[in-house]
């Protein structure tokens, strides 16, 4: 089979993705059906989701671009192909292992792109009817490369002719087949949180990813609650996190940008975990913060409505890019006037002062760093993919001198935060910046496991200035 692309582009991650609600009518309606060749071949808008999502994948196969960038925005039924794709993507190495029992020759990128289509419709799918995950997918082949239609066929009838059988070999292989996971990953989680709790780890990782909300400011839960009722009052399916009273969990197949207050910018789009770090950091009005790493900004906009009127926020990011959307949601809950947003690499000390021309240094520093984002794989489907432990030590240093960077600044106090579960990233990370330097203590710190409650993975560590050291 095609093995796994290699890791490409930058470290950030996203903080919110495309809703997952099978379309009216289901992915699999089927607008004419006809006999060709003894393959029934369906002519509908489901062969066009297969073949949608089966050309995103056989991208990403051979480019390892993020898989949920390269769907159109247009796409027919974009929820479901977006569902299908990102399902894919988790379960690839269990659909590989499956698949392996069929497939004895390499189809090439395009077909074991729909082959794994296919097979994760009729293996992980169950809502959606065997009849649509066959005809669709074989007629969508048949678009990719006409003379494997019945190859293809061929092999998504076994599977679904012997799926009980594979489901129940599958359960009983490694975890990390099982669950579709990288082998380093499962050793390092086995050993830091257990054989239990690795397990339970994967399997959070293999749920679809919520869309979850943080109210403005993440201080004031009660909000929260009556925004939940307004939105179930007009119809949107919504409920107050169970761990986090800030936060406001959506049904599948909302659009945010329709919800009521979205205008008036009343919310972030962001997982609640971030509000651990949000909560170490503690914002006061009329404080000044910097907010190191910026993009995409679920927690900038928590800041700036933390500090209130009266206060300031500098927003940085290495890249201007990124900085597009914070910028939009910057101008939607209407903190222009206490938001100034930079590029600006966190590590460099001397740019970092340059944002703060006044020589008043930030009460706070808030640096939530580039990492290899293994707290967040239910969000991030490909992440996990581009795991690789050679990856940690760049990272480790790059987050080293982010946090040593910040720290130049001399605030009062840094919160350092990632989306990792990986030591390397978290706590040796801390621990060799407090080596260093002298003038800060460690004063408190969180790790979240990833949950279904649902939460992502987090780390978050708050430093207290300890010193009298004057700013320069």
């Amino acid at each position: 089979m095609v093995k796994k692309p290699e890791a490409r582009g930058a470290d950030g991650r996203d903080e919110a993705r495309p809703s997952q609600r099978i379309p009216k009518g289901g992915p699999g309606f089927v607008r004419a059906e006809k006999q060709r060749g003894g393959i029934v071949v369906a002519t509908s808008s489901g062969t066009d989701s297969r073949y949608a999502a089966a050309t995103v994948l056989a991208r990403w196969l051979k480019t390892g671009e993020f898989p949920e960038r390269l769907i159109a925005d247009n796409v027919r039924d974009h929820a479901f192909v977006t569902d299908l794709v990102l399902t894919t993507v988790r379960r690839k190495r269990a659909l590989d292992w499956i698949l392996d029992r069929f497939v004895r020759r390499n189809p090439g990128p395009d077909v074991h792109a729909a082959l794994l289509v296919g097979a994760c419709q009729l293996l992980f799918m169950p809502d959606v009817a065997d009849y649509a995950s066959l005809n669709a997918t074989v007629e969508a082949v048949r678009r990719l490369s006409r003379h494997q239609t019945g190859f293809a066929n061929a092999v998504l009838r076994g599977v679904q002719r012997e799926r009980d059988s594979l489901l129940k070999e599958l359960a009983a292989a490694p975890l990390a087949i099982c669950e579709s996971h990288p082998d380093d990953l499962v050793a390092r989680w086995t050993v830091s949180f257990g054989a239990d709790e690795a397990a339970r780890i994967c399997a959070v990782d293999n749920l679809p990813a919520d869309t979850t909300l943080t109210v403005l400011p993440f201080t004031e839960p009660a909000k929260a609650e009556a925004f939940a009722a307004r939105l179930n009052a007009e119809g949107v399916e919504a409920r107050v996190h169970p761990l986090e009273p800030a936060a406001i969990v959506l049904g599948h197949g909302i659009r945010v940008r329709d919800l009521p207050g979205f205008a008036e910018g009343l919310f972030a789009v962001q997982d609640a975990a971030p509000l651990a770090a949000l909560r170490l950091l503690a914002p006061q009005p009329g404080e000044t913060i910097l907010d190191a790493c910026a993009a995409p900004g679920g927690k900038t906009l928590q800041i700036a409505a933390s500090v209130g009127e009266t206060g300031r926020v500098v927003a940085a990011d290495l890249h201007e890019d990124r900085l597009a959307p914070l910028r939009e949601n910057i101008a939607r809950c209407r903190f222009a006037d206490r938001v100034a947003v930079s590029v600006c690499d966190a590590a460099d000390s001397a740019a970092l002062a340059a944002l703060f021309p006044d020589g008043h240094r930030p009460d706070a520093v808030l640096a939530d760093v580039p990492c290899s984002n293994t707290g967040v794989l239910r969000r991030r489907a490909d992440a996990r993919w581009r795991f690789g432990e050679k990856r940690l030590k760049p990272l480790h240093d790059t987050q080293l001198a982010i946090l040593e960077g910040v720290a130049s600044l001399l605030p009062e106090r840094i919160v350092y935060s990632t989306c990792s579960l990986e030591h390397e990233e978290d706590e040796d990370v801390v621990s060799e910046f407090l080596s260093r330097n002298d003038a800060y203590r460690l004063e408190e710190s969180e790790r979240l496991l990833p949950d279904d409650s649902p939460r992502d993975g987090a780390y978050a560590a708050r430093l207290r200035r300890i010193s009298c050291l004057p700013f320069n």
